[in-house]
């Protein structure tokens, strides 16, 4: 396991993930799999995606490099007895033949691939010339991109992604990665997370690697400043509807193909 897998695996991620599945619905949704399709889910982290995909029967991969989250989506995927097979892998070089699968999808996971031109060729090269790439990332605006800069802000041990959301949340930097080739189709989407400001700055302050890396170096005290900061940035995006209460979540939804 590298230094990165670590900053994302030491801690039980699955609880964030949980938070944000809705981004992973909604993109195995758009991507309109059907029987027949061989689909791949690039950093896959705990496997929501290759999971939702699942139950459309097609044929389900999932690679990640850290083996943590590949032991956490094979433990998923056993306990509600589906099908996909989870390997371990590197999004810039990853162990699949050209042209293999008809979607690849990617829920912000690909976008913190260290050689980023090295995914974005990769991604094109496994996907069939009559398939689709779906992403889900966060884009410059989002409030996950402001909450990384939150943590950064506090001690530099949590990146900030600025750049990655420009890279890869925008149509302009989609554009530079994948190159004039393919055709890019891309929207500012947003999803609701059912909580509370309080309760999703709870889920981060106590789950989420980043911030808990934060913690490590600052000292316990350090987790109630990274939830109260947390709260107050959410709280500028929460409402409530029928359903109860919500965080909205900003991403660029992409779609990319060769024709």
């Amino acid at each position: 396991m590298t230094d990165q897998d670590a900053y994302w695996s030491a801690y039980a991620y699955q609880a964030v993930a949980g938070k944000l599945a809705g981004i992973s619905l909604r993109l195995v949704q758009e991507a309109d799999i059907k029987s027949d399709h061989r689909v791949l889910d690039v950093a896959c982290a705990t496997g929501n995606a290759a999971l939702y995909a699942a139950r459309r029967s097609a044929a389900v991969f999932g690679l990640d490099s850290d083996p943590v989250m590949i032991e956490a989506a094979r433990k998923r995927r056993d306990d509600l007895r589906m099908s996909v097979d989870f390997r371990m892998g590197d999004a810039a070089k990853m162990p699949f033949a050209d042209a293999s699968f008809d979607r690849v999808l990617s829920t912000y996971g690909s976008m913190f691939a260290p050689d980023a031109e090295a995914a974005a060729r990769e991604m094109l090269r496994v996907c069939r010339p009559t398939g689709a790439i779906l992403m889900a990332n966060w884009n410059p605006g989002s409030v996950i991109t402001a909450m990384f800069r939150t943590l950064h802000d506090l001690h530099p041990v949590a990146e900030s992604i600025e750049d990655i959301a420009r890279r890869w949340g925008t149509a302009t930097g989609l554009r530079e990665l994948f190159g004039p080739a393919p055709r890019i189709h891309s929207n500012i989407s947003h999803h609701h997370v059912p909580a509370t400001a309080a309760e999703l700055a709870s889920v981060f302050a106590d789950h989420f690697g980043p911030a808990l890396c934060v913690v490590e170096q600052l000292g316990e005290p350090a987790r109630e400043q990274i939830r109260e900061k947390l709260t107050s940035l959410f709280a500028g995006h929460a409402g409530e509807g029928p359903k109860g209460p919500w965080v909205c979540v900003d991403y660029l939804y992409a779609r990319i193909t060769r024709q």
